[in-house]
């Protein structure tokens, strides 16, 4: 096996372990009956480094 090889398997196993992990959060945070508002960071995301338009 390359080294190419290792590190896609690698980054792709870390990615699904990464999803399964956080699916069943996200699962219990979209269905909470009351509204998060603009300040819920995970409804909400604010991208680092933007301006926001006027």
């Amino acid at each position: 096996m390359s080294t190419w090889q290792y590190a896609i398997g690698l980054v792709i196993t870390l990615g699904a372990l990464a999803i399964t992990v956080a699916t069943p959060f996200l699962l219990a945070h979209s269905r909470t009956r009351h509204d998060h508002g603009p300040g819920c960071w995970w409804c909400h995301p604010h991208l680092p480094g933007r301006r926001p338009r006027r």
